[in-house]
């Protein structure tokens, strides 16, 4: 009888194994797209994707360098209409499911929303009006499908490798884009702090990078920086955050009571605060006078708004141009650094504003090297201090301008220092030794 009942159940097996593959594999890779197209339209308002670029140059596949976005859409049978936080409006295209190694959810025709993090721009601007981004921000238009359900999709961008979430809305996509951005104008604080299990616990937001970084009874050593999205109730971690036996997936902002709540923890509870030294972006827009080179002074400079909340353009230190700021909303302070700034219609160079070290003796083109600018009161006048950004180690303490025979960030493409009628408004092809504007 033993034998028996082993022989059937072999046989069991046998049948089992069969009926498993009883399908190719081409056609069951057919029937899970069709099932993947039944999910994506079968939400009524559509879906909502954690969308995480790597961020531009110098960022390596898999990493979530500037952050996580929402992208918002709606699927037919052939067609998606998709929102995009960074834009206004909405854009329809095609797109189609196919078999790479895996299902793949390809937006393979052009669409404004879908491929902003994905569109380069050169010397000259794309459609979205940027310049001298070449690879654009390393993001996806091509996702292998891991995952799809009515109630979640993870995909994985082929191209930077990060993992994007999808879920079902229950608004319409463009009520949950607006709600979003409306939080992340709310969120300007970039240091909360609160306890947990009774010892002190902190949260620093990079509002530019979208990186949270969480500390925990005051150990450093053991805090934790991961990148985050905003959502219309406050902000979503990019992965789950571990520290010790606690997890940490998201918070809630309370914009009354400016703090953050964690979704897992309700009693922690983090009070939003502003750092020392910070400014609102109106408060630097008017005409100040620039103080530099020990004692000499520049009067009619004028800080105008460009991106309202975001970036100033600075007129009045040259007669072509002029100069680029960006408003960091965490610190409240306003970052000036190399740039390229205008073309000479003559020679063809391209002209560059560049970093320099006159104390030491260097100069840079390091698109990360600069000036920070912070506004205060000093004894009744209102001054905005200018110091190196703390990104270079020589310094950076005055600002050179520059031919290069491309339009690059590269030393080696140096023709050498702009001619005259290149000059600075004070006359020389280097404005040096910058200390600071005082208002007018």
């Amino acid at each position: 009888m033993t034998a028996v009942v082993t022989s059937m159940s072999l046989v069991s097996c046998l049948y089992q194994e069969e009926d498993l593959f009883e399908k190719s594999s081409s056609l069951r890779m057919a029937e899970t797209l069709v099932d993947i197209q039944k999910v994506l339209t079968g939400s009524s308002q559509g879906w909502v994707m954690y969308y995480y670029p790597n961020g531009g140059a110098g960022f390596n596949a898999g990493t979530q360098g500037i952050g996580g976005y929402v992208l918002t859409m709606t699927f037919t049978d052939s067609q998606v209409t998709a929102w995009n936080e960074k834009l206004t409006g909405s854009d329809t295209s095609l797109y189609k499911l196919t078999n790479d190694d895996g299902p793949v959810l390809a937006f393979d025709s052009f669409n404004t929303s879908l491929h902003y993090f994905a569109t380069p721009s050169g010397s000259s601007n794309n459609l979205y009006g940027e310049t001298g981004n070449y690879q654009a921000y390393k993001g996806d238009f091509e996702f292998l499908v891991l995952k799809h359900s009515p109630e979640e999709i993870i995909l994985k961008g082929k191209r930077s490798l990060n993992y994007y979430k999808m879920y079902p809305l229950t608004v319409s996509p463009e009520e949950y884009v607006s709600k979003t951005v409306e939080t992340s104008e709310l969120v300007f604080m970039s240091s909360f702090d609160g306890p947990f299990n009774g010892q002190p616990a902190h949260i620093t937001l990079d509002l530019n990078a979208r990186q949270a970084t969480i500390t925990l009874n005051g150990d450093e050593d053991n805090a934790k920086t991961v990148a985050y999205n905003f959502t219309p109730e406050g902000i979503r971690f990019y992965k789950d955050v571990k520290i010790g036996d606690n997890t940490f997936s998201s918070f809630k902002f309370d914009r009354d009571k400016a703090t953050l709540t964690s979704t897992e923890y309700p009693d922690f509870v983090l009070q939003g605060s502003l750092p020392e030294g910070w400014s609102s972006y109106s408060s630097f827009l008017g005409t100040w006078t620039l103080n530099f080179n020990n004692g000499a002074t520049l009067s009619g400079v004028q800080f105008k708004e460009d991106v309202p909340g975001k970036s100033i353009l600075i007129g009045g230190l040259h007669d072509k141009f002029d100069v680029f700021a960006e408003y960091d909303l965490g610190t409240g302070t306003i970052s000036i650094r190399t740039q390229h700034v205008a073309e000479d219609p003559e020679s063809g160079y391209y002209v560059l504003m560049g970093c320099r070290s006159i104390a030491t003796g260097y100069y840079s083109f390091s698109q990360s090297y600069g000036m920070q600018g912070v506004l205060s009161d000093i004894n009744g006048v209102t001054t905005i201090t200018l110091s190196d950004n703390g990104k270079w180690a020589r310094g950076t303490d005055s600002f050179g301008l520059y031919f290069l025979s491309r339009r690059s960030y590269s030393t080696s493409d140096r023709v050498g220092y702009v001619s005259e009628d290149w000059f600075w408004k004070s006359g020389a092809h280097t404005l040096q030794y910058l200390t600071s504007f005082v208002r007018q």
